[in-house]
């Protein structure tokens, strides 16, 4: 057994302390996947930190036969930048869209146009 799935084991049986090893060992892999996905510093530390949150309190749900424990952090990273994103999206005025900048007058210009 090598010494992640020990920290993991350990974890899984209470010591939380083991914990911080997994976060050191894997925070910059992590940290760097969100950022490129999001280019924003302030919401890349929140996304990882809600990602090792939600790693440390689902910890007794891992399987390390099923998948690498780094494969299971970028899935919980991957959907917290969706959560994020899903989250934020702004919805527009269809008035403001259409409405034009320019000044020119759409019909004016179809009707001179026939």
């Amino acid at each position: 057994m090598n010494n992640e799935m020990r920290l993991i084991n350990r974890c899984q049986a209470g010591d939380n302390m083991a914990f911080s090893e997994l976060y050191e060992s894997h925070f910059n892999q992590i940290y760097r996947y969100i950022y490129f996905k999001t280019y924003h510093q302030e919401t890349t530390e929140d996304l990882c930190s809600a990602v090792f949150i939600k790693a440390f309190t689902s910890i007794q749900s891992f399987n390390g036969g099923r998948k690498p424990f780094i494969a299971w952090l970028y899935t919980i990273a991957k959907n917290e930048i969706s959560n994020h994103f899903r989250g934020n999206t702004e919805m527009l005025n269809i008035e403001e869209i259409w409405e034009l900048q320019s000044g020119e007058n759409v019909a004016m210009d179809a009707e001179n146009r026939d």
